[in-house]
């Protein structure tokens, strides 16, 4: 399951708000120039739903419920890091250069795919831009995802044509990467500019 979104930043901050607003409501196609004779819906949260078990059948009485979470399992750089390895081979592939990661917007994709986490709910960050604040930037998209491993969430991004377009855009030279990991998926939060 994955969700993506493009904006592009115009010199005007009043333009660069009518952006902002113009993706939340239109979605990404209207702003990155595709041709649509109509708004497309773009929903910006999906429920992520997991198979059923069968029932366990035990002789000793289940564990007390305890309110505190699970820890997380990993929420490290190297996972970033691994994914940022297979988005430059994708880019390779496409005779495009390499991104580097941007420790700053990684450190803000992480909370926000803990948020995710924490909802069981894929949605876009609504104040990303502000993870930018700091950066040079013309270009910036997301990418958003959830699923067992690091390999199949870049598999399905490589296999929608808007994540793709967010993977092998030219103009993006940088990028944040967060991975949180815990009992349920791992959750992704890509952020891309150039």
């Amino acid at each position: 399951m994955e969700t993506t979104r493009t904006l592009t930043k115009t010199k005007k901050t009043a333009a660069i708000a009518l952006a902002l607003v113009a993706t939340l409501a239109l979605g990404p196609a209207q702003i990155a120039g595709a041709s649509t004779s109509h708004p497309t819906r773009h929903p910006t949260r999906h429920s992520i739903k997991h198979p059923t078990r069968p029932p366990v059948t035990t002789t000793t009485p289940p564990a007390p419920v305890t309110t505190t979470p699970p820890a997380p399992i990993a929420t490290d750089l190297s996972s970033a890091e691994q994914f940022l390895a297979l988005t430059n081979q994708a880019r390779a592939a496409a005779g495009l250069s390499s991104l580097r990661i941007d420790t700053n917007v990684s450190a803000y994709a992480l909370t926000h795919s803990q948020q995710m986490a924490s909802q069981l709910t894929l949605f876009h960050t609504t104040d990303w831009l502000t993870a930018l604040s700091g950066a040079t930037w013309r270009v910036a998209g997301e990418n958003v995802g959830a699923g067992d491993t690091l390999a199949h969430i870049q598999t399905a991004f490589l296999n929608s044509s808007s994540h793709r377009a967010n993977i092998l855009n030219r103009n993006f030279t940088r990028v944040g990467i967060g991975v949180y990991t815990d009992a349920n998926a791992t959750w992704i939060t890509v952020l891309f500019y150039g």
